[in-house]
């Protein structure tokens, strides 16, 4: 478990307020994002009750990261690293 209390597991579920924390959408975008198939799929746990597989909301975030685009040099950041 880390810091921040958030189990780090393949096999953890996590809750609504856990996604909440961990995704800046509010709830009626990430189930339209899941609705879509651009977000894990929620797990039934009961009748009134869902989670998320820990692991697949970890790796959409990491996949969300690997499609940043690399900052643009510019010329002042270009000058800033050849006087170093």
């Amino acid at each position: 478990m880390s810091r921040d209390g958030v189990p780090r597991s393949e096999l953890a579920i996590v809750s609504w307020d856990v996604v909440e924390r961990m995704v800046p959408y509010t709830r009626h975008h990430i189930l339209r994002m899941e609705k879509a198939g651009q977000f894990p799929q929620r797990i039934q746990l009961g009748p009134n009750r869902v989670g998320w597989n820990l692991g697949e909301v970890e790796d959409w975030i990491r996949n969300r990261m690997a499609e940043r685009r690399p900052p643009v040099a510019t010329a002042e950041t270009v000058d800033s690293v050849t006087r170093a």
